[in-house]
């Protein structure tokens, strides 16, 4: 589910400026894809209740959020990490996720959707 438009309102300005932050760092984390399973959940879940206006749980998905982000060893290197690490960027799904979430809650300082020939 995609959060609508009018949704960043309801959530309040203090969130939305705390979760802005997470999630436009998330797409530059590296994970283990069973990490970003998680991170795709919390994201879908995230976005639920940005769309419902659930302060309570934009709270509990966003400190959830940022302590898989807390564990990340690497966030966009300088060098190349080791090939054998185990860990990716992230997906398309993540990504998608994060830049709807991201254009809901800061419409004009989202990031166009990159199409399937950018990714």
């Amino acid at each position: 589910m995609t959060p609508s438009h009018g949704a960043a309102p309801r959530i309040g300005r203090r969130r939305t400026e705390r979760l802005l932050p997470v999630l436009r760092t998330v797409r530059r984390w590296r994970l283990a894809p069973e990490r970003w399973i998680v991170a795709d959940g919390l994201l879908a879940e995230l976005a639920v209740a940005v769309e419902a206006g659930d302060v309570g749980t934009v709270d509990e998905k966003t400190a959830e959020l940022e302590l898989i982000g807390r564990r990340v060893g690497r966030i966009a290197p300088d060098e190349p990490p080791p090939a054998d690490d185990g860990k990716m960027p992230a997906p398309d799904t993540v990504r998608d996720r994060v830049v709807a979430l991201v254009h809901v809650l800061d419409p004009e300082g989202a990031p166009p959707a990159a199409s399937a020939e950018q990714r």
